[in-house]
């Protein structure tokens, strides 16, 4: 003997699942929400500008005075050398021993 089908339940069997929902959905609300004011939380994003070096890199950290890395900041902006450009600027003022 089997047991009682409950009311409604009957072709269950027979159930698919909706479509999803086609890709216009998120254009649609962008295009309403640029309507309404809001504008994109994600920043552009910045392009980036970085020359590989010739020669192997490491990575290498200190510890300095923060008015020393102030100083060579600045530097680096105003020279708008990445830091690793001024480093080397000043690393070949040591070797020609005019620091």
């Amino acid at each position: 003997m089997s047991k009682p089908t409950p009311a409604g339940l009957a072709n269950l069997g027979d159930f698919k699942p909706a479509a999803p929902a086609p890709d216009e959905a998120p254009v649609v609300s962008r295009a309403a929400a640029a309507a309404h004011g809001f504008v994109e939380r994600d920043a552009p994003k910045p392009i980036k500008r970085r020359r590989a070096s010739e020669e192997p890199t490491v990575s290498f950290t200190m510890r300095i005075d923060v008015s020393d890395q102030n100083d060579f900041i600045q530097w680096c902006d105003e020279q708008r050398l990445p830091y690793r450009e001024g480093f080397k600027r000043i690393m070949a003022a040591v070797r020609k021993g005019s620091v």
